[in-house]
C-alpha cells in the first residue's frame, strides 16, 4: 500500500476560455515554442471527481488501481492518446501515482499524456473548465490558469457554423455572457493562479502580450522562448477573423448583441457602438431560445451518428 504523503508536484498549465475563442492556437503556439505537453479537452477531470465515491478508500492500492484503470479508460484519454498513435495501459499510469489520492493520479496520468505529447511541461486545454476553476485549483494544486478571451460578436458568429453550441445570434451572444460572468464570480477564488489575455491582443499586440504571458509562466518560460512564442505567431497568425463582427454584423444585429452583453463588452474593453439600447423584449428571447433548442437537438443527433 501507497502512503498519503505531502507531495512536491510539478507546474501545471490549464487553458481555458469559451470555444471559438482560440484556445486551440495558443496551446498549439505553447506546444511549439515550449516543451508544452498540453493535450486538447481531456473532460474526465471534473466527471470522474464526482465519481470518485465508487472506488472507496484511495489509500487501498486495488481502488487505487480501479480509479487509474477507470480514467485510463474513459473516451476522451484514449482519443487523446490514440491521436499521437502511443500506446499507453493503465499500469503505465499507475507507475507515476505519487500519492493515493485523486489529485495523485491526475498529476501521473497528465505526466503520461505529456510524454505522448513530446512535452515536459505539464497542463491541458478544456473550454469547459473556464466554470469550473475553483474545484481544479483543488484538485491541482500548482495549476495556473490561462484564460483567453475573444470578442463575444465574433465568438458567436463562428459558433453558429458548428455543429455543437448556439445557433442564432441571441443564443451565442448570450452564452458568451454567461461564461464571462462566471469567470469573473470565480477570479477571486484563484487569485494570482490566473492570468487573461484577449485573442485579439495576442495577434495584434503580440510581443506585449507574450512577453506579459511569459512573466505569468516564470519560471516555466525563459526568454528564449518567449521569443519563440512571439516568432511563432507573427509567422502563422490570420486576423482576417479579428473583429469581423464589424463587417459581417448589420446595425440591427450589432445593436442586439449590445442589449444582451454590452456589460460584459465593456468590462474585456471592446468597442461598443450604442449609448443607450433597449432591453431584450421577452417574445423576442423566447423565439430565439426556442429556435436554438430544437436545431441543439437535431445537431445532437447528428452527431450521434458519427460516434
Amino acid at each position: 500500500m501507497r502512503n498519503k504523503q505531502s507531495t512536491s508536484f510539478p507546474e501545471f498549465t490549464i487553458i481555458v476560455g469559451t470555444g471559438r475563442s482560440g484556445t486551440t492556437y495558443l496551446t498549439r503556439m505553447l506546444r511549439q515554442a515550449a516543451k508544452y505537453g498540453i493535450p486538447g479537452e481531456p473532460k474526465f477531470v471534473v466527471s470522474m471527481y464526482h465519481r470518485l465515491h465508487r472506488f472507496g478508500d484511495l489509500q487501498e492500492e486495488e481502488n487505487l488501481l480501479r480509479l487509474v484503470e477507470a480514467v485510463h479508460q474513459t473516451s476522451a484519454f484514449q482519443h487523446l492518446h490514440n491521436r499521437r498513435q502511443i500506446p499507453s495501459n493503465a499500469e503505465e499510469i499507475f507507475a507515476k501515482v505519487t500519492e493515493p489520492t485523486y489529485t495523485g493520479v491526475l498529476y501521473a496520468t497528465f505526466a503520461v499524456l505529456a510524454e505522448k505529447w513530446r512535452g515536459t511541461r505539464l497542463g491541458y486545454k478544456d473550454p469547459r473548465d473556464l466554470v469550473n476553476m475553483p474545484l481544479i485549483a483543488e484538485l491541482l494544486p500548482t495549476a495556473r490558469f490561462v484564460h483567453i478571451v475573444r470578442d463575444g460578436r465574433d465568438y458567436s458568429l463562428s459558433v453558429m457554423k458548428q455543429i455543437w453550441g448556439a445557433n442564432n445570434l441571441y443564443s451565442g451572444i448570450n452564452d458568451w455572457r454567461k461564461y464571462l460572468k462566471a469567470a469573473q464570480r470565480d477570479i477571486p477564488t484563484v487569485a494570482d493562479r490566473y492570468f487573461e489575455l484577449r485573442y485579439e491582443d495576442f495577434l495584434l499586440d503580440t510581443e506585449s502580450t507574450c512577453h506579459r504571458l511569459g512573466t505569468f509562466l516564470r519560471p516555466q518560460l525563459s526568454e528564449a522562448e518567449i521569443e519563440r512564442l512571439i516568432n511563432r505567431v507573427n509567422t502563422t497568425r490570420i486576423t482576417d477573423n479579428v473583429y469581423g463582427w464589424r463587417r459581417k454584423l448589420d446595425t440591427r444585429q450589432q445593436c442586439l448583441c449590445e442589449a444582451v452583453a454590452g456589460d460584459m463588452l465593456s468590462t474585456y474593453t471592446y468597442e461598443r457602438r450604442f449609448n443607450d439600447v433597449a432591453p431584450v423584449a421577452f417574445w423576442t428571447k423566447l423565439t430565439y431560445t426556442g429556435d436554438d433548442l430544437v436545431k441543439r437537438g437535431i445537431n445532437f443527433l447528428k452527431r450521434q451518428q458519427f460516434q
